[in-house]
């Protein structure tokens, strides 16, 4: 395993984790928002195709976004880390008494 990470090398990491968090709470609207525009009363087909082509894009933005981050370097090294402190030490009991945002 590399050096022991710093206080801000560990901050940093937690704060991508937690913008990996809120992309992916973000995707879990996909399926309504497509299906949205589909489901309203009295919606012309134009109209509705519209919207539905709108959130197509978004969806397929957004998970391209969330794929782009998640094979970065950046992440992949984190996980690696992750992965070998696991190995050192399996026992997570002390960091499920960290509250989110590192509280």
């Amino acid at each position: 395993m590399e050096e022991p990470w710093t206080e801000a090398q560990y901050e940093a990491a937690l704060a991508q984790l937690e913008a990996l968090t809120d992309k992916l709470t973000a995707l879990r609207t996909t399926i309504p928002n497509m299906i949205s525009p589909l489901t309203r009363p009295a919606t012309i087909k134009p109209a509705a195709f519209a919207g539905l082509k709108k959130a197509a894009i978004g969806a397929v933005t957004g998970v391209q976004d969330l794929r782009r981050e998640w094979e970065s370097d950046g992440m992949q090294d984190m996980l690696k880390r992750t992965k070998e402190s696991y190995e050192k030490d399996p026992n997570l009991k002390p960091a499920a008494e960290v509250q989110p945002g590192g509280g």
